[in-house]
């Protein structure tokens, strides 16, 4: 036998299976080898006894074994689901429902839709999953609309991690003025104008009370130092609110209250920032046109003062201070 195999001569580029012949290489313990190269996309390179190579015992490098189970695998995903990269989320949410007591004692199901047998159910689920947004790699997760409800498709739809987590936050229950309500509602019955969820969830995360997160004035902070103006004891975001210009914000009158300015004048000068001033061929900032024209002693207010008494801009920056 050992002769008859001494007689192959194996050239460079012969083919057998899927392995193509690149050169002989040094016997192992007498037994002539061959370096090969397979076909498949691995292009796996390997040293093949010639006799498992001649004698078609070695045909490829494995791909025909991963191939067929890789078909294998197909056929049954077509029936059960299992290897879809949709059944996790199926399994675990039905999993919830069977061994999940708190969803137990809610009485909270899976439809009887979804949980058809010989694997249909799956596949009606995955026709929903496609149907509102799921994709391989999407990083959704199935949530319920209302919580209290079943596993069904009127009442699920696909969230990231960060919306479920809000979600979560969202429909716990807080305590406030004798009631126990979800955020949601809090919110909606006893929040200030315009505070959202979010920014009352932002609120507590800094140390706030309920009361403080829920009651504060949007834009305003904790705590805010309350003023007396025109009778009343009002906080600055109140003030700006009630009796001020509205395209002022908080920021700027701060600004101007830091800088000197009287609360009258902070809230009722309209605001030149950003803006270009012509004067004498020049487009200035009103910063610029002070610092070049103006008299001296001219601050920022005192100019925008006059120009909100309807002076000109040359009497705005010529007219010395205190006339």
């Amino acid at each position: 036998m050992d002769n008859s195999r001494q007689k192959h001569i194996l050239e460079k580029g012969m083919k057998f299976g899927l392995w193509t012949v690149l050169r002989e290489v040094e016997p192992h313990n007498k037994v002539r080898f061959i370096k090969v190269k397979c076909s498949c996309s691995d292009k796996t390179i390997k040293e093949v006894n010639m006799y498992s190579l001649v004698k078609g015992i070695s045909t490829s490098c494995g791909c025909y074994a991963r191939e067929a189970s890789r078909e294998r695998r197909l056929k049954e995903s077509d029936v059960s689901g299992r290897h879809d990269p949709l059944f996790g989320n199926y399994d675990s949410m039905t999993g919830r429902a069977r061994r999940n007591e708190r969803y137990k004692s809610k009485g909270i199901t899976v439809c009887r839709e979804w949980l058809e047998p010989n694997g249909k159910g799956f596949q009606n689920f995955k026709k929903w999953a496609i149907a509102k947004g799921w994709f391989e790699g999407c990083g959704l997760s199935i949530e319920r609309k209302d919580n209290a409800g079943n596993y069904e498709p009127g009442n699920c739809k696909w969230a990231t991690a960060k919306q479920q987590a809000r979600n979560r936050d969202n429909n716990t229950s807080i305590s406030y003025d004798g009631k126990t309500l979800v955020i949601a509602k809090a919110v909606e019955v006893y929040g200030s104008k315009g505070l959202t969820q979010d920014a009352y969830l932002e609120r507590i995360k800094r140390g706030w009370t309920i009361k403080e997160a829920l009651v504060t004035p949007v834009g305003e902070m904790r705590n805010s130092k309350k003023i007396k103006f025109k009778g009343n004891l009002l906080s600055l975001v109140e003030i700006i609110k009630k009796y001020g210009l509205p395209e002022l914000g908080l920021g700027t009158v701060k600004n101007r209250l830091e800088s000197g300015w009287n609360i009258e004048d902070a809230i009722s000068t309209p605001s030149l920032r950003g803006k270009r001033i012509s004067f004498k061929g020049e487009s200035l900032s009103p910063t610029e046109l002070i610092r070049k024209h103006g008299v001296a002693g001219l601050s920022l207010q005192a100019f925008n003062h006059r120009i909100k008494k309807n002076w000109s801009i040359k009497q705005a920056l010529k007219t010395p201070i205190g006339k």
